[in-house]
C-alpha cells in the first residue's frame, strides 16, 4: 500500500512545508487546517492499532490528504506550475495503478489484498 500511495505521500510532505512556509491563513483556515491534521493522526492511529493495512482503511485518508494536497496547489503563484504539478499528480497516480495492476512494480501484490482472513465463531 506504501507504493501505490507514494504520489500523494510526496504531495503531502510538499504541502507541509508548503503551509508553513508560505500561508497567511485567516482564523477559520487555521482552524480546519488544525482538524484536518488531527483528522490525519486519528487515521494515523487507526492503522497502528488495526494492525494491518487494507486498502479499505486507507479512505479515511482522503479528505485531510485532498484537503492539504488542493491547499498546496493553490498556494503556488504561477499558475502553470500549479497546472503542471495537478497534471503530474494526476499522471503519476494513474501510471502506478497501471504498473501495479501489470506487475511491473514487483513489491506490489494484489494477492495480499485480496486474500482476506474471517474469523468464525466454533
Amino acid at each position: 500500500m506504501l507504493y501505490l500511495s507514494a504520489i500523494p505521500i510526496v504531495y503531502f510532505f510538499f504541502s507541509l512545508i508548503m503551509l508553513n512556509r508560505e500561508a497567511r491563513l485567516t482564523k477559520y483556515q487555521s482552524q480546519l487546517l488544525q482538524i484536518m491534521f488531527l483528522w490525519l493522526l486519528i487515521a494515523v492511529v487507526e492503522i497502528a492499532v488495526a494492525g494491518n493495512m487494507a486498502p479499505h482503511r486507507v479512505i479515511t485518508y482522503a479528505p485531510p490528504l485532498a484537503y492539504f494536497i488542493s491547499h498546496f496547489i493553490l498556494l503556488i503563484r504561477r499558475k502553470w506550475i500549479a497546472e503542471l504539478l495537478l497534471w503530474g499528480f494526476a499522471a503519476g497516480i494513474v501510471t502506478v495503478a497501471y504498473l501495479a495492476r501489470y506487475d511491473k512494480i514487483d513489491s506490489i501484490d494484489y494477492q495480499k489484498f485480496t486474500s482476506i482472513k474471517l474469523m468464525l465463531p466454533r
